[in-house]
């Protein structure tokens, strides 16, 4: 009798622990997950979270409401304090949805913020993003739909990440950025028509290894009085080395002068090809430069901002400002043309 006992408690613990693991068993091209190796991984992340609770209810109970009205665009945030002064909970009006966030440590003492919609949980750290829709207590995470997001914590330009979707019952990467040799490097992988994924990898910024040939007269040239702008979309980003060095911008500026003879003597003094205007360049008198790569100043403030943009769906003109060195000091949206 013992030793069928015994058998049968073993037996409900491989089965336990085999249903557990087959939980985060992972689909489609996975190699990729190597390449971001100081971001948690699925099984840390929901481990992390256990104690987070799906179905909080929005109880303010003894919290002091405080309003604050965002007079722009007709938005009120509300924020729920105890009597520490701390935020425990976050609503608002005029987002055109009924939702609260509620905040919270995770298991190991991470700050979550967890937003709860009439769709599902949206759970987030510095660390990860767990997104829940579809709320369903029958599936293996508690929702019809699973996504996260793990990355890296540093202070770098950069958050070296990797994106999962649980799909047939296997935690499927599906996009990805982080360093190789060559670069910043992108990764997508979606499911195709025959069952299996395709994968896509991109270098997004490429990296130098010796200094490239750059032009540092053309923009600080003292004849050109007014900013010059390219087309952002159309630029590439590039850098020497390692990411937190030096940066450049290649791409086909467009000069602005105030008359025919000094625009057609700049181009002279530069050999600088007559080229089509784009947008409505051509309701000024303009030049445009070619493609020139241009070094980018450590002191810009900008450029961090501009990295993050992957994708640009629609280009839009951007101006520039240099300094005695021709190094770009500062990017600005807008400028005098449109693409449009």
């Amino acid at each position: 009798m013992k030793r069928l006992l015994a058998f049968a408690v073993c037996l409900l613990l491989v089965l336990s622990l085999s249903a557990c693991s087959s939980k985060f068993e992972f689909g489609g091209e996975t190699k990729v997950i190597e390449k971001v190796p100081n971001a948690m991984s699925v099984k840390e992340i929901f481990k992390d979270i256990k104690n987070v609770d799906y179905y909080k209810e929005f109880d303010t109970t003894g919290l002091k409401e405080e309003k604050v009205e965002k007079i722009d665009n007709s938005i009120i945030d509300i924020y729920y304090k105890d009597a520490k002064g701390t935020v425990v909970y976050e609503s608002g009006e005029g987002y055109g949805e009924t939702f609260f966030k509620y905040h919270m440590k995770s298991v190991s003492g991470k700050d979550l913020i967890c937003s709860y919609y009439d769709e599902g949980v949206i759970i987030t750290s510095d660390a990860y993003t767990v997104r829940l829709s579809d709320l369903n207590k029958d599936k293996p995470f508690g929702a019809n739909s699973v996504e996260v997001n793990s990355r890296e914590v540093s202070d770098s330009k950069f958050a070296w990440n990797i994106s999962y979707c649980f799909e047939n019952n296997k935690w499927v990467p599906v996009a990805a950025l982080y360093e190789s040799n060559d670069g910043v490097v992108t990764f997508w992988q979606g499911e195709n028509y025959e069952g299996g994924y395709d994968t896509y990898y991109s270098v997004r910024y490429a990296r130098h290894t010796s200094e490239p040939e750059v032009n540092t007269k053309i923009l600080s040239d003292s004849a050109i009085n007014i900013m010059p702008e390219f087309i952002f979309g159309r630029q590439r980003f590039s850098y020497l080395n390692d990411i937190d060095n030096k940066w450049y911008i290649t791409a086909d500026f467009v000069l602005t002068f105030e008359t025919e003879e000094e625009r057609d003597a700049f181009a002279d003094k530069y050999d600088i090809k007559e080229s089509d205007p784009q947008g409505n360049e051509s309701d000024a008198i303009t030049l445009r430069t070619g493609k020139i790569t241009v070094p980018v100043s450590n002191e810009c403030k900008d450029l961090a901002d501009l990295l993050i943009y992957y994708e640009v769906d629609d280009p839009y003109y951007m101006s520039v400002t240099t300094n005695e060195n021709g190094e770009i000091t500062e990017f600005a949206r807008g400028g005098f043309y449109s693409l449009y």
